[in-house]
């Protein structure tokens, strides 16, 4: 797809990443109008990210990332009071050219965003393991399980792995951004690699500064 227009449905902590599938539950008049209006043409809708201040203009036309993905409406369910559950899936990353339409709900013309070329298999083997040693340390500093192991068997393995895993990183929305603009998977990766490993160490120096703060004071 490219130059294309599209419907757009921008929030405020949702980022969109390539080959995943997101789980919307669609309930202002506004989007479900736009909903049923995909539905009636190429079932594609488009995800952005709210800027920073949207709070004061959310009703309107608050300011939205440029970068984002598109996907294919499926799984969908009408529930009796009119709101929908559905799931994107077959994601894509676009960048708007313009807004084409604000009212009732936003539409842009958008330019498609390739993925660059993946690393070499023994690289992206090398960055998985990276990554799952991260998010290892990571879980240990925070008492969860850590994430499993991952195996890349292709370039779009690696692909879809990378993106499932930034995509569930709980960090602020605008990180999670600054990793759907990466150029590609390769370079998605590697700055995950460097995320994570400054949230292990900044984690990790909490976790001493407690034990330090809640030390018995010795006294003379």
């Amino acid at each position: 797809m490219s130059d294309d227009i599209l419907p757009i449905f921008p929030l405020p902590n949702v980022v969109f990443f390539p080959g995943t599938r997101l789980p919307l539950h669609v309930f202002e008049p506004r989007y479900r109008q736009m909903l049923e209006e995909a539905l009636a043409g190429e079932r594609r809708i488009g995800m952005v990210l709210l800027r920073p201040g949207w709070e004061k203009d959310y009703h309107g036309s608050p300011e939205t990332h440029r970068v984002g993905s598109h996907g294919s409406v499926s799984d969908l369910i009408q529930l009796p009071d009119g709101r929908y559950n559905l799931v994107l899936e077959d994601a894509r990353r676009f960048e708007i050219v313009e807004f084409v339409k604000e009212s009732p709900y936003r539409a842009a013309r958008v330019r498609a965003l390739p993925e660059g070329p993946p690393p070499p298999p023994a690289l992206r083997q090398e960055k998985l393991e990276r990554l799952t040693r991260l998010y290892a340390a990571l879980a240990r500093v925070l008492g969860e399980d850590p994430a499993p192991q991952f195996h890349p068997h292709s370039p779009g393995e690696f692909d879809r792995q990378v993106n499932s895993l930034a995509m569930s990183l709980r960090v602020d929305a605008q990180v999670r951004q600054e990793l759907l603009e990466a150029p590609g998977c390769g370079e998605r990766a590697g700055a995950l690699e460097d995320l994570l490993a400054r949230l292990v160490e900044r984690l990790r120096a909490l976790e001493r500064f407690s034990r330090l703060k809640s030390s018995p004071t010795v006294s003379h």
